[in-house]
């Protein structure tokens, strides 16, 4: 992920300053969005390691409400 980080900024410093900005700008945006993706993928992971995924989540919510007498709809 480093890796990752290390060649998009040096993609969007390159893409600033050589004739070819565009075509280092759309590789800098690639390389970014693959970025974004491995971070998602990451968080995911650590999530379900301490139960805070979406479905862990949404049964704390649903225990809770049954605790104070309501019912989901």
């Amino acid at each position: 992920m480093r890796d990752l980080w290390a060649i998009t900024e040096t993609l969007v410093d390159q893409s600033l300053s050589l004739p070819f900005y565009p075509l280092q700008l759309s590789v800098a945006c690639e390389v970014f969005d693959a970025l974004e993706q491995e971070i998602a993928a990451e968080a995911t992971k650590a999530q379900l390691k301490k139960g805070d995924d979406l479905a862990s989540q949404e049964n704390r919510c649903r225990e809770f409400v049954a605790c104070k007498g309501y019912q989901v709809v």
